[in-house]
């Protein structure tokens, strides 16, 4: 399969809550996510193509970031998003630190 990606993709675990242009919130998992987009886990999926505004509680640098994208596909357990309107400085300081915590994650488990 060819990705079209044009920004990394990092794998991360953060619940967000989430509504489409008339719809009442719900909630769900992203599961990774980049500067571009990310992928949302929910079994309430919204149309393709459509508005989607999604709001994580970043814990990590001390701020809730809301972002407004389009549903781009949907699969079994959730939902593609592009970002239509990325608020890219914060995004940036998400990626970084979900990053950070990977790495730390990932010498944890190394076996020497």
């Amino acid at each position: 399969m060819n990705d079209r990606r044009l920004s990394e993709r990092i794998d991360v675990n953060l619940k967000t809550y989430f509504n489409g242009d008339n719809t009442r919130s719900f909630s769900g998992h992203i599961t990774n996510i980049s500067t571009g987009g990310l992928f949302l886990e929910t079994g309430r999926p919204l149309k393709e193509r459509s508005s989607i505004y999604i709001d994580i509680d970043a814990q990590k640098i001390g701020k809730v970031i809301r972002l407004k994208g389009k549903v781009l596909r949907k699969e079994n357990s959730g939902l593609a998003v592009r970002f239509v309107e990325p608020e890219i400085e914060e995004l940036d300081l998400l990626v970084i630190a979900e990053k950070k915590e990977s790495g730390s994650r990932m010498e944890q488990t190394k076996h020497y």
